[in-house]
């Protein structure tokens, strides 16, 4: 469990200090974020991580749902059909 704590603290970490060390935090509203000037680092400090999880969690339930249905599958021949056969 404490690496699963560990995983996002560090990339949290990791991306505040580069944007630190690259001097890219500015004003943005009433926030202090990536400057409009650097929006590639935005794209790779935000939305990289973003999509990442959205592909991860894609795949993830495409295996689980092909899993879940080859198992059906396997159990069909066991099903009972209580409908009356004309």
């Amino acid at each position: 469990e404490k690496y699963l704590h560990a995983l996002p603290i560090c990339l949290g970490f990791g991306t505040a200090f580069a944007s630190l060390g690259l001097d890219i935090l500015k004003p943005a509203g009433f926030i202090c974020w990536i400057g409009g000037d650097y929006g590639i680092y935005r794209l790779f400090f935000m939305y990289n991580f973003a999509w990442a999880m959205i592909i991860f969690l894609a795949i993830s339930m495409t295996i689980i749902y092909f899993h879940v249905l080859k198992q059906e599958k396997k159990l069909d021949k066991y099903s009972v059909s209580f409908a009356k056969k004309k």
